[in-house]
């Protein structure tokens, strides 16, 4: 995610809104959340490619020691971060095969 562009992003919706009539606040404000929220999103996802780039790289044993959890604990974490629709698009090839 490029904060910079979504920064204009938002700042182009507020003025969508308030031109449509929206108050200014409140569209400051809904754009405001979406920003945190997009953000939020970008973070978790940016969070499960790098576990899924080190579940390939490392294996389950190695992680599970390195977080000491289970290995079943990284397998179930890995089978969900690889599950999400979005990372499916955005992945290699390779990195999509469980």
């Amino acid at each position: 995610m490029n904060p910079a562009r979504f920064g204009e992003w938002e700042l182009d919706c507020v003025d969508w809104l308030v031109a449509n009539g929206t108050p200014r606040e409140d569209a400051t404000r809904i754009m405001g959340w979406a920003r945190r929220e997009g953000e939020r999103a970008a973070r978790e996802s940016e969070d499960a490619r790098q576990f899924i780039m080190e579940f390939r790289e490392m294996g389950s044993r190695a992680l599970a020691e390195r977080e000491r959890v289970s290995q079943q604990a990284i397998r179930d974490r890995y089978n969900k971060a690889i599950g999400k629709v979005n990372l499916k698009e955005d992945f290699a090839p390779d990195l999509r095969v469980a």
